[in-house]
């Protein structure tokens, strides 16, 4: 392929914050009198109110809490654990490669703004990213492919000559209804559940100039 731009999902693939987001449902839930049947209740990838409409019928939970409160709640909980965070083994480097490489850089994410601004703050990313499309710019959010679209509008990038690097099977499902090559960092258990991806690595450093080239 010809790469003109990387678009990069944010959670699991930038940083190492699933467990995170595994704790905040699991704290909204314990609040609505259930205890979570599983470490991770949240479908990953997939976007805050998604998660709790599935969740609510799940746990036939009854409340008078609204969709948007309850993805407050969520935010709350998860940026409480931010200190935590830390960027993916490699990636500072890939990012800085395609800085040098002249290539455009975008980040898409399904989060809200002034959750990326945290993550910013805590792990010195402001400036990195050329354009930075979040939760509250998007109609539909990923497995949708409006994120992707949009950042490639931002970088003013044809959206086949954009490469996506994502984490989980929304964002493959997204890049492929917009055109997009996907590279899926993810490990090995996670993998056997993964379909469509242009290719799967298990870290950074295996994603080459070559390898890139032969996509």
């Amino acid at each position: 392929m010809i790469l003109s731009a990387v678009i990069f999902d944010l959670d699991g693939t930038l940083i190492n914050s699933s467990g995170l987001w595994s704790k905040a449902f699991s704290e909204v839930l314990k609040s609505l009198g259930k205890e979570p049947i599983s470490e991770h209740p949240e479908i990953p990838g997939v976007g805050i109110e998604d998660n709790w409409r599935i969740l609510l019928v799940k746990y036939n939970i009854t409340t008078d809490k609204t969709l948007d409160e309850l993805k407050s709640l969520t935010y709350k909980h998860y940026v409480k654990f931010l200190q935590d965070i830390k960027l993916i083994e490699g990636a500072r480097n890939f990012l800085e490669n395609l800085r040098e490489s002249n290539i455009e850089i975008a980040l898409a994410t399904n989060c809200e703004w002034w959750v990326v601004e945290e993550v910013f703050k805590k792990l010195d990313l402001d400036g990195v990213f050329d354009a930075t499309v979040t939760g509250e710019e998007i109609l539909n959010k990923k497995p949708f492919p409006d994120a992707f679209l949009l950042a490639a509008d931002k970088l003013d990038v044809p959206a086949k000559d954009c490469l996506v690097i994502g984490d989980t099977q929304s964002d493959i499902d997204a890049a492929k209804s917009a055109g997009m090559k996907v590279i899926i960092i993810s490990d090995l258990e996670d993998e056997k559940n993964l379909t469509g991806a242009d290719l799967i690595v298990g870290k950074f450093s295996e994603i080459t100039p070559k390898l890139i080239a032969q996509l």
